[in-house]
């Protein structure tokens, strides 16, 4: 509760570190970010995310995607795809996990996937981005990749590649390199696919972009 108050004096009120019950039922608000490793420390809480975040502390089986990114740094293009799912209210939890520096956490996230709920995981990597593909590759559930053109990319074409180029077998719906927001969409138009909820708003969407289009100017 101290780290919350910490939290709350530098107007990130809706941060939370959750130990337990009592620090979600303290300040009554669903978090928008959520750290549950019990040994992060307040500055770290405060000052930004870490490799062991997670992050939107909602029901861990009742999160119908799961987003997954390869750094912390991804955030910045990964939250449109967040921003994104909550425009269609589709539950969904963040995570940071990296193919390279944590491959049995990757392991143990894809192949527990279903039995936590998840329906679709959109993965986001920049660099030798392979974190779509072996989430794929682990678990039969169907896997959206976000190729991101982070600071060590070669402008984006590296990430590109490792995430589109999948062997035979192993599918990975890729969209555009930063195109976090259509996966999305995309994640969203799966569940339609089942749920007429998700695939009315959807249907409200496509109208508003009709309805966009067609009120622009003509030149």
């Amino acid at each position: 509760i101290r780290m919350i108050d910490e939290c709350t004096k530098k107007d990130i009120s809706k941060i939370l570190y959750v130990g337990n019950d009592a620090a979600l039922k303290y300040k009554g608000v669903i978090p928008d970010i959520c750290w549950q490793e019990p040994y992060m420390s307040a500055k770290e809480l405060i000052d930004g995310f870490s490799e062991n975040v997670r992050m939107f502390g909602l029901s861990k089986n009742n999160n119908l995607v799961g987003v997954i990114m390869g750094s912390k740094s991804d955030w910045e293009i990964m939250k449109n795809c967040c921003e994104t799912l909550k425009s269609f209210q589709v539950k969904y939890d963040v995570n940071v996990i990296s193919a390279h520096r944590t491959p049995k956490r990757a392991a143990e996230f894809s192949e527990s996937a279903v039995d936590n709920g998840t329906k679709v995981i959109i993965a986001g990597a920049g660099g030798a981005a392979h974190l779509a593909g072996v989430m794929a590759s682990l678990t039969t559930l169907p896997v959206i990749g976000v190729p991101i053109k982070s600071s060590n990319s070669i402008d984006g074409w590296d990430s590109l590649l490792s995430t589109v180029q999948m062997p035979s077998g192993i599918p990975v719906a890729t969209v555009a390199t930063n195109g976090a927001k259509n996966a999305g969409i995309l994640a969203a138009q799966i569940l339609g696919t089942s749920d007429n909820e998700i695939s009315n708003k959807l249907r409200k969407f496509n109208f508003l972009l009709l309805f966009v289009q067609i009120r622009q100017p003509y030149y």
